[in-house]
């Protein structure tokens, strides 16, 4: 017997699978950063990037599951998704090697699976 309502209980779903792709981007970012760095290259104002990027990539997200989902919902998801980015260090990461080309490629999608493709 569950303790939860079905509501709940994909809700809790959700957040689970947004948690695990959040991950998952912060780690390709974190991989394309480690790169950069090893290349030598950092974007300027990383920090900002960085947050932007993850931003972006919770909205693109969120908006292909749920093309309707009220601006609280998302501004909701980008929250928590930056607190797994900051508790786990990959945000950290990312500022300090984030490269030019990924931004830029970032900046410019249109899909979340388009931006994951900004960090080989």
């Amino acid at each position: 017997m569950s303790l939860l309502s079905a509501p709940e209980a994909a809700r809790d779903r959700s957040l689970a699978r947004d948690a695990a792709a959040t991950i998952a981007l912060l780690a390709l970012v974190g991989g394309a950063a480690g790169l950069s760095l090893c290349r030598g290259r950092g974007a300027p104002d990383a920090e900002a990037a960085c947050a932007r990027i993850l931003d972006r990539y919770v909205e693109m997200r969120q908006f292909a599951a749920d093309p309707k989902a009220p601006h609280h919902l998302v501004e909701e998801k980008k929250e928590d998704a930056r607190k797994v980015a900051l508790q786990g260090g990959a945000l950290l990461r990312c500022t300090s090697s984030l490269s030019a080309e990924s931004a830029a490629c970032a900046e410019k999608a249109h899909s979340a699976d388009e931006l994951e493709r900004c960090f080989p």
